[in-house]
């Protein structure tokens, strides 16, 4: 949620995207049968960025992130926190989450995290329930996965104008972007 007042913050995202091991998640639950990510179009497709790597897991990086973007841990308990607003925030976030079957990704995710100072909690919801919180907005983060034609267009999920009566539940707004669309 582009909203949320700690994942606003552009280090705080990239931070959270280095705690991501997915070199782990696709040899334990893939059998090395998937590739990451790169964007939302299928890696192997004629229409994927040639030149897009992942980003690395790499929690020493996202902790130097997170301190370049103000958390530490001034209480000794292992969270970092940050005033923000003039309220002391710890770094938690909780995930939505409709499938059970995705709940060990997240789970790796959460240990992971951990390590680095960000508490992260997993909320499995029922669908309706889920959509419905997506759709009012009120959520930290959800983890959603879209399938696409050959013909997609990225307009209802990524453009500006989405925000409002379309698919892009995060709030994502880049003028970059909107031009491409």
């Amino acid at each position: 949620n582009m909203k949320h007042p700690i994942l606003k913050d552009l280090e705080v995202r990239k931070a959270l995207y280095h705690l991501v091991n997915r070199k782990l998640m696709i040899e334990k639950f893939e059998y090395n049968m998937s590739k990451p990510a790169l964007g939302p179009i299928y890696p192997e497709s004629g229409y994927a960025a040639n030149t897009a790597t992942p980003v690395p897991f790499n929690p020493k990086k996202a902790l130097k992130l997170l301190r370049k973007a103000g958390w530490t841990d001034t209480d000794g308990d292992s969270i970092l926190d940050k005033v923000i607003n003039g309220k002391k925030r710890k770094l938690s976030i909780t995930i939505l989450e409709p499938a059970s079957a995705f709940m060990k990704y997240l789970t790796i995710f959460k240990e992971d995290a951990k390590q680095a100072g960000v508490e992260i909690n997993i909320k499995l919801i029922e669908w309706n329930s889920f959509i419905k919180l997506i759709e009012e907005r009120k959520f930290d983060a959800v983890r959603l996965a879209w399938s696409a034609s050959i013909d997609w267009d990225p307009t209802q999920i990524w453009h500006t104008k989405s925000i409002k009566g379309g698919s892009n539940f995060i709030g994502f707004s880049n003028s970059e972007v909107d031009k491409l669309s």
